[in-house]
């Protein structure tokens, strides 16, 4: 399992679901408490304001969650608020992220070909994840 990222976070918050971003973050069990300590504080006569405050809650889900707070639960939850692009779109970029590795030749273990502290996911855990999550998830709906 893999924690979700920040700039995974950052990149939810900044995408179409900042339009229901409360709901997603309701899904993904943020509290009520949360979701408005974050929105008085960033949304109110602010340009970036949903954003900023859907990122700040998502980040204190992933606070809270700890390894818990993993990109299989963010894009289920995105899914079934309806955001299902955005939850395909944040899956690719774990696809792009591992397409950018390149062999090492020291060890053969795979490093970022163009930013040392780029995360790179483990593409295969992750989508395995996401498939047994979204399998135990429609077998229960």
């Amino acid at each position: 399992r893999r924690r979700v990222t920040t700039v995974q976070l950052q990149d939810v918050a900044d995408s179409e679901a900042v339009q229901k971003w409360k709901g997603v973050c309701r899904r993904l069990g943020v509290s009520g408490d949360v979701i408005a300590q974050s929105e008085t504080a960033h949304v109110t006569g602010i340009p970036n304001g949903p954003s900023e405050a859907f990122f700040q809650s998502l980040a204190s889900w992933r606070n809270e969650q700890g390894d818990e707070a993993t990109l299989s639960k963010l894009t289920t939850a995105l899914s079934n608020s309806g955001f299902h692009e955005v939850a395909n779109e944040l899956i690719g970029i774990t696809s792009a992220q591992l397409h950018q590795t390149e062999l090492s030749p020291e060890g053969g273990s795979l490093k970022p070909s163009d930013d040392p502290k780029h995360e790179v996911s483990n593409l295969k855990e992750v989508q395995k994840e996401h498939e047994n999550e979204l399998s135990v998830s429609g077998s229960v709906n």
